[in-house]
């Protein structure tokens, strides 16, 4: 899964917006031609925007996560409360603070 996303995230990033745009609007469209898919690849000139500027947001936004994730000392993962997030995992911080006020009460 990993690969994959690293894979999405490089790709969508490192080709430019317009290229993007192109590519969905006069490229697929040729290719479904091309090889006699049943697929009408034609889309509206709206929804290329849409569908190209939300896979390169989608990309950038990624890299920001797991930048922000990856600014995590280690340390401070294994010092956590353990009534604050009882598991490792990567939650929400409102499902951690839900779970802190549920356990404090008496």
């Amino acid at each position: 899964m990993r690969l994959l996303a690293t894979c999405y995230v490089e790709f969508f990033r490192g080709i430019p917006v317009l290229l993007l745009l192109y590519f969905l609007y006069f490229g697929l469209p040729g290719i479904a031609q091309q090889y006699h898919l049943p697929l009408d690849m034609k889309m509206d000139a709206f929804w290329v925007a849409v569908l190209g500027f939300g896979m390169n947001y989608a990309a950038y936004e990624a890299e920001i996560y797991r930048a922000g994730i990856g600014s995590i000392p280690a340390g401070q993962w294994r010092r956590r409360p353990r009534w604050a997030c009882p598991t490792p995992r990567l939650s929400a911080a409102s499902s951690c603070r839900s779970q802190s006020a549920s356990s404090s009460r008496p």
